[in-house]
């Protein structure tokens, strides 16, 4: 669950190299790729703790060259890299 109550299921799968995806503006401004090697990696991954109607929240966030991954997504992969170093 995230910070705003929304429930989210994320899922991971293979995608075949001549895949090309088609975005819905509606719901994408754009889309970029970055090496699970990068997202795996538990030193690209930092947090902020700041407090909302007196709870403390943590916010996640990976910086990967122009982009700036944070929050739920950045939560995602921190739950991927646990899964990935448990295994």
């Amino acid at each position: 669950m995230t910070v705003t109550a929304f429930h989210v299921t994320p899922v991971l799968a293979f995608v075949d190299a001549n895949y090309r995806p088609k975005i819905d503006t509606n719901e994408v401004d754009y889309l970029f790729e970055v090496p699970l090697e990068f997202l795996a990696s538990p030193e690209n991954l930092s947090s902020v703790a700041f407090h909302i109607q007196g709870k403390r929240h943590r916010v996640l966030s990976i910086p990967y060259k122009e982009h700036f991954i944070w929050g739920v997504t950045a939560q995602i992969i921190e739950n991927l890299q646990t899964q990935l170093l448990l295994n």
